[in-house]
């Protein structure tokens, strides 16, 4: 179920929502002695609720896009055995709000991006991006920066993931 509302420079949106997993696919093992194992672990139904808010505003060649959003998720397990040690069944998502600006001058372009995540399990953290574009015919130079303020942080599967990095780079469009 969803709303959206529109008006010239301005969106919003909001979902509620529900999705159900049956035979829920998870790597557990009894204790930290023995490797993990895939197995079906029952179900999984996720009660959800998101929500979306677009401004964009064009002042002489300036274009300026702000964004936030919302996503709530309520994970519910079934069936699911609670005597084993999972490597999945806890990091589902719980809050994520995520903002972003975008702008845009002539051949220049810059995203600022924010995130905030919070698991079931795990502790929250933010992180923020950065990517600056110059467009040149079929060609894009860009400067990324992931995670500026070096956040620690572990998604699915228990990887940690990689803390501040810079990349640059050339794209081409034919």
């Amino acid at each position: 179920t969803g709303w959206r509302f529109e008006k010239k420079n301005f969106s919003w949106q909001a979902n509620l929502f529900q999705r159900n997993i049956t035979d829920f696919i998870d790597w557990n093992r009894l204790s930290i002695d023995v490797p993990y194992q895939s197995t079906n672990e029952g179900n999984l139904k996720t009660f959800g609720f998101s929500t979306h808010i677009n401004f964009q505003k064009t002042i002489n060649a300036h274009q300026i896009q702000l964004k936030v959003s919302y996503t709530y998720l309520d994970p519910i397990w079934s069936n699911y055995q609670t005597n084993v040690i999972s490597k999945y069944s806890l990091e589902s998502l719980r809050h994520q709000i995520i903002g972003q600006v975008n702008y845009q001058y002539q051949k220049w372009q810059i995203n600022l991006s924010n995130r905030y995540q919070k698991r079931l399990s795990k502790s929250d953290y933010i992180l923020t991006d950065l990517r600056i574009n110059y467009l040149q015919n079929k060609f894009t130079y860009f400067l990324d920066a992931q995670n500026i303020g070096n956040a620690t942080y572990v998604e699915a599967g228990a990887v940690p993931m990689p803390g501040r990095w810079l990349s640059v780079g050339i794209k081409f469009k034919s």
